[in-house]
């Protein structure tokens, strides 16, 4: 994650701890990444970065013959998890490197991601092409994304990247996938965000 979301998530951790009796902060930094744990009789948050992260529960593929991009950023593979009662965050994303072209590695996604559901394809978050918003009401405004996290993917802001969409507001997973220095460059993401609905369940 980026400095920014560490330091909030410190600052949030310290002050809940001294309105909380009970309270642990755990925090690690090291080689492997830096990591931020703790936990109240109310929750608790956990951020895993680089190799302490886990890529399990991601719920999209790893592209086929793909190289894992982790240890140059924070965001390379991260999970975040934060609940407190009904409050929910959850965060996923991991980067990968392939030498197959751009269209190749989209159209695998296309299929990937159609087990959530229509899978939109967006650019600059705009849409490109139709349909222009999921079954569930997702669409490419990054709004409801950007407002809950710092989770920035490469497609969205940047650069001639795509991303592909599936699932609701609430709950998206999301493959941008754009082409750099004659590789092509891949981030999955999975977000579970706060104030979930039946119909995001659907």
């Amino acid at each position: 994650m980026k400095d920014a979301l560490r330091v909030v998530t410190m600052l949030s951790a310290a002050m809940i701890c001294v309105a909380v009796s009970g309270c642990r902060i755990e925090a690690n930094k090291g080689k492997e990444g830096k990591d931020v744990d703790f936990a109240t009789p109310l929750g608790g948050m956990s951020i895993k970065t680089n190799k302490s992260a886990s890529t399990k529960g991601l719920g999209i593929t790893e592209y086929p013959g793909s190289v894992a991009l982790e240890g140059k950023n924070d965001d390379d593979k991260a999970n975040v998890d934060m609940h407190f009662g009904d409050f929910h965050l959850k965060i996923q994303t991991a980067k990968f490197s392939t030498k197959d072209s751009q269209e190749t590695v989209l159209n695998f996604y296309r299929n990937d991601l159609a087990q959530y559901g229509t899978v939109i394809e967006c650019q600059h978050d705009r849409t490109v092409g139709t349909p222009a918003m999921t079954g569930q009401g997702l669409t490419c405004d990054d709004k409801d994304k950007d407002k809950h996290s710092s989770v920035h993917t490469s497609g969205s802001s940047h650069g001639d990247g795509l991303e592909l969409k599936a699932g609701s507001k609430r709950r998206q997973h999301i493959a941008a996938v754009e082409e750099k220095n004659g590789h092509t460059e891949i981030t999955l993401v999975s977000l579970d965000l706060p104030g979930e609905n039946k119909s995001d369940k659907d």
